[in-house]
């Protein structure tokens, strides 16, 4: 679980405190390995910090609205590729929102990632790729969680939201041995949490008006979106544009 201010992003693995957005935490006395201790509903940080969780709200996510078609899905596919176009970032997988896929610059990331990207979707639709691409996609990128476990978190999120259950079950037993020992712990519990469809509230926001079509919102919930971490926002949002692809193409497996 993370534990933060006012202004972190709500999702299924963070515990948003009142605490305010301009804590200095290091000046507050919290250090790297201090205990954490849960009893009797409050939440001990080290000795300087008690949490009270009895008037905690649980948040989950709301499902995407029915009445959704393939009409729509695609539709809102279409924008959201034209506004990755105008606004996504050279660093991590948010070019691959785009339709065409642009051409990349073989030392990015993005080159890296186009194999077993290419592979996971051929694997969704049995048409006998490399099955390796859990171990060439997980831990890919830099940062807290990696860019290609991102990816895979938001395709699980998206395909669960959009009721494909099974195939979110069927990539996280392919993913889930390799993620153990691939990434960090931290990358591992939100991967574990994407697998049950659970994801930061502006995810699931972006996917939801993405499906549904509703293109004056686009723009505003992708932007949303990828303020979550440095690329992971624009990285798990790929993942999900990828699975509603997927979702195009292949109604049933």
């Amino acid at each position: 679980m993370c534990l933060g201010h006012t202004e972190m992003h709500t999702s299924s693995l963070n515990l948003v405190t009142n605490v305010p957005a301009s804590v200095n935490w290091l000046a507050s006395g919290v250090r790297t390995g201090d205990r954490v201790l849960y009893a009797e509903n409050n939440i001990r940080v080290g000795n300087r910090f008690v949490f009270r969780a009895d008037a905690a709200t649980q948040w989950s996510p709301d499902p995407i609205p029915a009445g959704w078609t393939t009409e729509s899905l695609r539709a809102g596919l279409d924008t959201a590729s034209e506004v990755c176009e105008c606004l996504a970032p050279e660093e991590g997988l948010a070019r691959f929102i785009e339709t065409p896929r642009p051409q990349f610059d073989r030392h990015s990331i993005c080159a890296h990632a186009a194999a077993p990207i290419d592979d996971l979707t051929r694997w969704l639709s049995d048409t006998h790729p490399d099955p390796d691409w859990p171990a060439r996609l997980l831990g890919l990128g830099p940062g807290l969680t990696p860019s290609g476990d991102d990816f895979i978190g938001g395709m699980m999120i998206a395909l669960h939201g959009i009721g494909e259950g099974e195939a979110t079950e069927q990539i996280w037993q392919a993913a889930q041995s390799h993620a153990a020992v691939a990434t960090n712990p931290i990358s591992y519990a939100h991967l574990r949490a994407a697998s049950a469809g659970y994801g930061s509230a502006a995810l699931h926001d972006a996917i939801a008006v993405i499906t549904c079509g509703r293109a004056a919102e686009i723009q505003p919930a992708i932007t949303r979106a990828a303020s979550i971490g440095h690329t992971s926002g624009w990285d798990a949002l790929a993942g999900a544009v990828a699975a509603c692809r997927h979702r195009l193409s292949a109604p049933k497996k």
